[in-house]
């Protein structure tokens, strides 16, 4: 009894070393190669962003690097991401359900929308609404999404407008005798 418990799990231990020899061999070329190209496309974007912030000049002196530091920063960090998929490419992520690809597209549809409306309606309507559609889509009731949506927007319009002093749309329905 003894010989074929052993035998069984040398067999199972046998198995278990082919298989991991054969995922070790085989690192999912299709997956690599992708990973890869994502990684060459996201280097390419890094050094057109960091080409493009060399021409950045401003007329007088307000910092000593100037406005390229964001733009240079960012290529960095992303030239750096997409060295390291090159390098070591990962497994292809799972692909998104089809009720999340419904979700997916209406929310692309809600920022086209948003976009369109922002002049019109201005900022806080704008992004109230827009909150409360996406809280919608992603199984949220109206309620909370139209209180959340005003909440999160008449902060973002206290933070910017007011404390800040950036200027957010006001919208056409609003600029009463502007």
């Amino acid at each position: 009894m003894q010989r074929r418990v052993r035998k069984q799990t040398d067999g199972a231990g046998d198995n278990a070393d082919a298989g991991s020899e054969s995922a070790a061999a085989s690192p999912l070329p299709h997956a690599a190669r992708a990973g890869r190209i994502a990684g060459m496309a996201i280097l390419i974007i890094a050094v057109v962003t960091a080409l493009l912030a060399t021409g950045f000049r401003v007329g007088f002196l307000t910092d000593p690097i100037g406005p390229r530091a964001l733009p240079w920063l960012a290529s960095l960090l992303l030239g750096m991401g997409g060295a390291m998929m090159i390098a070591r490419p990962g497994p292809t992520p799972p692909s998104i359900a089809a009720p999340m690809r419904g979700n997916v597209s209406l929310a692309i549809g809600a920022f086209v929308m948003y976009a369109i409306v922002l002049p019109l309606a201005g900022f806080v309507l704008s992004t109230a609404f827009l909150m409360a559609v996406l809280a919608r889509f992603y199984g949220g009731r109206w309620i909370q999404g139209i209180a959340a949506g005003v909440i999160f927007s008449g902060s973002l319009w206290l933070l910017f407008a007011r404390a800040l002093g950036v200027p957010l749309p006001l919208g056409a329905l609003f600029a009463f005798g502007g």
